[in-house]
């Protein structure tokens, strides 16, 4: 291990020394009084919302008219690349290079997948080599095709159910905070611990 990687592994090791103290004490603090609990909650509850986050995502943006108006400039672009990617495929390297990072017994398999997705890439780049065509040409042509496959793929249902509030384990916190602090307390104990002893096991302490 160079200077550099001990350097950064002793810095993320006293990191997680520090957070699992100052998490121990905190346990220790609340189990001897409860009554800090209710406040520390109050300080550091917050509720954040994936539909603020996902705003941005969620606004459609029409881009047709701009295609439709360089269509030509469009579909040189897509041709271009369809050939860059058919030229890679005819006469690029036919035994990939991440082959050999897998063991000797797995080569085989990774040959397949390889072969798969070069078949994939053959079926793809054909396909877009048509359409830049008909783009470049009659753009119109594509009017049937796009209506089938221009959809509006909605963010917030994906985020829907995680933009809930689940507040039952506060519940059950706020219930026995002498419990939450002693076994904060000790759990943090025990992985500061254990951190040290691999810290010093590991001969980074000096």
């Amino acid at each position: 291990m160079d200077e550099t990687t001990a350097l950064l592994v002793s810095a993320a090791f006293a990191i997680l020394a520090a957070l699992l103290a100052l998490t121990a004490l905190l346990g220790a603090a609340v189990a001897i009084k409860p009554d800090l609990l209710p406040r520390l909650r109050a300080a550091t509850d917050r509720r954040y919302s994936m539909r603020r986050a996902t705003r941005s995502l969620d606004v459609p943006r029409n881009i047709d008219r701009i295609l439709y108006r360089h269509h030509k400039l469009y579909g040189t672009v897509v041709v271009a690349l369809a050939l860059f990617l058919l030229y890679f495929l005819a006469f690029g390297e036919q035994r990939p290079f991440w082959r050999e990072l897998f063991p000797p017994d797995y080569r085989e398999a990774a040959s397949i997948v390889a072969d798969v997705a070069r078949l994939v890439l053959w079926l793809f780049t054909v396909f877009a080599l048509m359409v830049g065509t008909i783009v470049f040409v009659r753009p119109s042509a594509l009017k049937r095709l796009e209506s089938k496959v221009n959809r509006w793929v909605t963010a917030r249902r994906a985020t829907y159910d995680l933009d809930r509030e689940y507040g039952w384990l506060d519940e059950r916190l706020g219930r026995r905070p002498r419990l939450w602090g002693t076994v904060t307390l000790a759990l943090s104990l025990t992985c500061l611990i254990a951190l040290l002893v691999h810290w010093q096991a590991s001969g980074l302490a000096g």
